[in-house]
């Protein structure tokens, strides 16, 4: 993780490079990027995040980054801070494609503003004819994600080591994110695959609400067997409910 965020403000360094040639009888060119992130300052991903951003500001005094996020997550306020974030003009922006239809106006504004735009995390899985025309994408692919620890599971099972899946629950706190989707696509193929039934179960981020959403649904569906939370921090929420059946 530590890679992939110096890749990608490695990356708008890159795009914007050239601006500063022209300026270089003036000393070193300063950069500004701007980073407009879903993860927010309660999120356990800040972590790395934070000490990535420091190592990379100590091996490039001339950038400065700015982080812009918030702790009470939705679409639309992701939107409202990006679009706060263009009408500063940085010299880059990284953002991640949580959703290309509500993003995809205000980056192209800002890419046909010569801003460069880089995205992370999460990318525009559209066509490349149809996606939001960003300079590169630094992340996984969440699709794999899903269908790799899929695998990994029916592997377990095949040795004997756990039970056999025959009823999967996604379990996902963000309806609207195309990243956690994308992981539950690829846990369905895996596990349908291998003639397991796959539902996909909007929690929320909220525990008690997660771990109610969730205790009803086995509740109603005694012959589940397996819950995929699509995060590591909200499966504390599944292993509470879980005991219960």
């Amino acid at each position: 993780m530590k890679f992939r965020n110096s890749v990608l403000l490695s990356a708008l360094m890159a795009a914007t490079a050239l601006g500063g040639i022209a300026n270089a009888q003036d000393g070193e060119k300063q950069y500004r990027f701007v980073m407009v992130s879903h993860i927010g300052s309660n999120d356990p991903n800040m972590g790395w995040l934070t000490k990535s951003m420091e190592e990379f500001e100590k091996k490039y005094p001339n950038v400065k980054t700015e982080y812009i996020s918030t702790n009470n997550y939705s679409v639309q306020e992701h939107v409202r801070l990006l679009e706060q974030a263009i009408s500063t003009q940085p010299d880059g922006i990284a953002v991640p494609i949580v959703s290309s239809d509500a993003f995809e106006g205000p980056l192209r504004k800002a890419i046909e503003a010569g801003i460069p735009v880089v995205a992370f995390n999460i990318p525009d899985g559209r066509p490349e004819g149809e996606r939001i025309p960003y300079l590169t994408y630094v992340g996984g692919d969440e699709y794999l994600t899903g269908k790799k620890l899929g695998e990994y599971a029916l592997e377990k099972a095949e040795a004997g080591e756990i039970p056999k899946p025959t009823h999967v629950v996604c379990a996902s706190h963000d309806s609207a994110h195309q990243g956690l989707k994308a992981r539950c696509a690829g846990m369905k193929d895996a596990m349908e695959k291998a003639g397991a039934k796959v539902d996909e179960l909007f929690i929320g981020a909220e525990p008690a609400t997660a771990r109610n959403t969730l205790q009803s649904f086995l509740q109603a569906n005694p012959d589940t067997n397996y819950i995929f939370t699509v995060a590591g921090w909200s499966s504390p929420w599944a292993w509470g409910v879980a005991p219960m059946r």
